[in-house]
């Protein structure tokens, strides 16, 4: 598959999702926020997190094994396909997402920008939880060859061979299709969002990039932040006046 824009076009989409930023902050996205920092069940995001995380700890003796059994895929036809299909949706889906903004904000309906927003909302939110995570941890990716428990590598964190606890591409693709999960209630056959992230966590592992129990920290991450920005699309939702009654 070919990617939609150059590979050196991280610039051109941080310049896009900082002016649509700025366009939601003067459309009024952010409001309410101080409000739902307020009211937020910060009890459900920690559960969300800590979870993934002593999942994470009880399968890291398994890595090494859960690793290779991935691997022995290596040379089948549908293994690679996934592995190409997988990686195609990473490095587009900020394209793709800033496409949707753009095209649903020529509709004139506020819906719809709105709940695109939030979905690049939640990506950012996860970015900044995962960011933690690698440069906290430092660990050592598999292709490094240092084993499953090599953590607090912090003389070479911003090497990108040590930030391996958690995977960004597996926690983005989570964040992102677990909001239009919890949001899109109505839409027929919505599992098929659950099933991509699955999806990507099984290439990070297949192409030697991340641990298992790192993807499984990705998606409780993911979880987390859709949750979080999923509560806040509903509380900042626009109240409904029935007609006939006193505005």
């Amino acid at each position: 598959m070919m990617m939609l824009l150059p590979p050196r076009s991280k610039q051109v989409i941080a310049c896009f999702i900082v002016a649509i930023f700025l366009l939601e902050i003067r459309n009024g996205y952010f409001k309410r926020l101080p409000a739902y920092l307020k009211s937020c069940d910060y009890k459900s995001l920690l559960l969300f997190v800590g979870g993934a995380l002593v999942v994470a700890l009880c399968i890291m003796p398994a890595d090494t094994v859960l690793l290779k059994t991935v691997q022995q895929f290596e040379g089948q036809n549908w293994h690679k396909q996934i592995m190409d299909w997988a990686m195609w949706l990473v490095k587009n889906i900020w394209i793709l997402l800033i496409f949707a903004y753009l095209l649903s904000a020529l509709t004139r309906i506020r819906v719809l920008p709105r709940l695109i927003f939030s979905a690049i909302f939640s990506n950012v939110v996860v970015g900044l939880l995962t960011t933690i995570f690698k440069f906290g941890f430092a660990r050592a990716r598999p292709d490094k060859g240092m084993g499953p428990y090599s953590f607090f590598n912090w003389a070479q964190v911003k090497v990108g061979y040590y930030q391996s606890f958690s995977s960004g591409d597996a926690a983005m693709l989570a964040a992102i299709m677990v909001f239009f999960f919890y949001t899109l209630r109505r839409l027929p056959f919505r599992a098929v969002f659950l099933l991509l992230p699955a999806i990507v966590a099984y290439a990070r592992v297949g192409l030697n990039r991340h641990w298992p129990s790192d993807v499984i920290l990705s998606m409780g991450l993911g979880l987390a932040a859709a949750h979080w920005v999923a509560g806040y699309y509903r509380f900042d939702e626009p109240v409904k006046i029935p007609a006939g009654a006193r505005r």
